[in-house]
């Protein structure tokens, strides 16, 4: 009897192990979203937003896999690839020279975490950025003459309007 029972909550578990995982492999992006590594992305250009908005904005979208939804934020970057990714995405589709990335330094100034509060794992600031000129406690990749477009990244203020780029990871 105990080991009847036994064989049938292996064989239940290890089933319902296996659907999750299932379910997990079929994960699919949204409409209109571009899958890349580990995410799905996709960049907002009308209307420009507030930093703050565009939070807004990325978190009305979402992702199941297996039992639970994942949030769609503005896009943290964790390394160069997928910086290079990004840009090149960015200019297939751009019509602003700056797009709003997930980070900002409000709670201590000069300490740039993610919209999740961690420590960013990558970071991919222009010359002399981020310089805090005129209170800028968040995150942009631009586009400027002096860097030549090569997705470099500047701090600027939270309630300047731009185009943002969304993720919602995998």
């Amino acid at each position: 009897m105990k080991i009847s029972v036994l064989l049938f909550v292996v064989l239940f578990v290890s089933q319902a192990w296996a659907r999750g995982k299932r379910a997990e492999a079929c994960v699919t992006c949204p409409e209109g979203w571009t899958f890349w590594g580990s995410a799905c992305y996709r960049f907002f250009n009308n209307p420009k937003s507030t930093w703050d908005s565009a939070e807004s904005c990325c978190n009305q979208y979402s992702v199941r896999k297996g039992y639970n939804r994942r949030l769609g934020h503005l896009a943290t970057i964790t390394s160069s690839e997928e910086n290079s990714f990004l840009l090149k995405l960015w200019k297939t589709i751009r019509r602003d020279t700056r797009v709003w990335l997930g980070y900002n330094d409000r709670e201590t100034e000069g300490k740039f975490v993610t919209v999740g509060g961690c420590a960013p794992k990558f970071t991919f600031w222009d010359k002399n950025e981020p310089n805090n000129q005129g209170g800028e406690d968040c995150a942009v990749m631009w586009n400027s003459n002096k860097n030549s477009d090569s997705g470099s990244w500047n701090d600027v203020p939270c309630q300047n309007q731009y185009s943002f780029v969304c993720k919602i990871s995998l």
